[in-house]
């Protein structure tokens, strides 16, 4: 039995099969059957491979344009030292875009943007100065 193919032949077989139109599934099943990986293994280098992982999400309520203006804008406010609460989020989205956003959805924007944003609330310098 020859040596199965790397991941990067096998994804670029399984894209090009896709975008001629053979159903996903077919393609899993296929491959799985010619390389001799499991259809899990197969289905992982496709979904994993397609570097679609940072894509903007469609359901989100947000366009990515606005998405983005709302991260520069949140660390503008950090920047500045002052920490914004999930319903000042809500706020700041209404006041740029028009769009009503609740604490849930501030939530879930907050939890997809840790890396850039923190959600540990800043202590003013101020206050320190002044217990002092």
């Amino acid at each position: 039995m020859e040596p199965a193919p790397p991941s990067s032949e096998l994804l670029r077989d399984m894209v090009a099969a896709v975008a001629d139109g053979e159903p996903v599934l077919h393609v899993f099943a296929r491959l799985s059957a010619s390389t001799g990986f499991s259809t899990s293994k197969v289905r992982s280098i496709y979904y994993n491979g397609r570097g679609e992982r940072n894509k903007h999400n469609a359901n989100s309520r947000l366009s990515a344009t606005e998405d983005q203006t709302l991260l520069y804008a949140a660390q503008a406010y950090s920047y500045a030292n002052f920490a914004l609460s999930r319903f000042q989020l809500g706020n700041l989205v209404r006041s740029l875009r028009g769009k009503t956003v609740g604490t849930t959805c501030a939530r879930a924007w907050v939890a997809c943007h840790r890396n850039d944003v923190s959600a540990r609330t800043s202590k003013a310098l101020s206050d320190k100065r002044n217990a002092a």
